[in-house]
């Protein structure tokens, strides 16, 4: 991945909102069809139910993903303009801040007082280095809303489809069920390699952890569901 990072470039900037779409629907629709199914005995209605929430939750994920990102976008543009603002007009004020930085980074007063100087006598380079210092900011980095959005929503309606194979395909809930448990497990599994292998985490516990609260989660809908059968009544062939 590291050899092929120019190619996967993009994907690698939004892989947060993949990840976060494709866990989403994986584990909020496996559970709707796990509430569904033991309610339900007809595994088109699970799979019908199933798609329309999977529809709503991408859209609300993608328009959420897509205003959330922009509202942070527009913080930390508001923030680098006032920064840049600063530089040309209270500079000596981020001068000082440079030479605390570099003082504090363990260089001495002569080296951190020389570099601030330096640093000082180019306003977008002093801009630059305070933002990223005290912010954490670069602006090339902000992330683009639209994309952001984008990559929520379509990742969220893969995730949510997986779990509902198996209900498409008309399987009798009894096989339907266990069926869509093993098929989520496998992309639980694989979205955790994905996380681990990118942040440097131990593989097995991470697909370990979001397979336990994965289930765990659609177990515990699939119970209610149950329940809300026998307390209500529903049963529907």
């Amino acid at each position: 991945m590291v050899e092929e990072e120019s190619v996967f470039k993009d994907f690698l900037e939004h892989v947060r909102d993949a990840v976060l779409g494709m866990s989403d629907g994986l584990v909020e629709i496996l559970s709707v069809a796990a509430g569904l199914a033991g309610a339900y005995n007809n595994p088109l209605n699970v799979a019908l139910g199933g798609t329309i929430v999977g529809i709503a939750g991408a859209l609300s994920m993608g328009i959420g993903s897509y205003t959330s990102v922009k509202a942070q976008r527009q913080v930390g543009i508001g923030v680098l303009e006032s920064i840049k603002l600063a530089s040309r007009y209270v500079a000596h004020l981020l001068r000082r801040k440079i030479e605390e930085y570099m003082k504090n980074k363990g260089f001495s007063n002569e080296v951190s007082r020389k570099t601030a100087d330096e640093v000082s006598s180019n306003k977008d380079l002093l801009a630059k280095i305070v933002a990223e210092e005290k912010y954490g900011l670069k602006e090339e980095k902000l992330e683009d809303p639209r994309k952001a959005g984008l990559y929520t929503g379509v990742f969220y309606i893969i995730g949510a489809i997986v779990p509902l194979i198996p209900y498409y395909v008309g399987l009798p809930i009894i096989i339907s069920l266990p069926l869509s448990f093993l098929i989520a497990s496998i992309m639980l599994m694989i979205v955790g390699f994905v996380i681990a292998v990118l942040a440097g985490l131990s593989i097995k516990k991470k697909m370990l952890e979001l397979v336990i609260a994965g289930l765990g989660s659609v177990a515990l809908t699939y119970i209610i569901g149950r329940l809300a059968s026998l307390l209500l009544g529903i049963e529907v062939e």
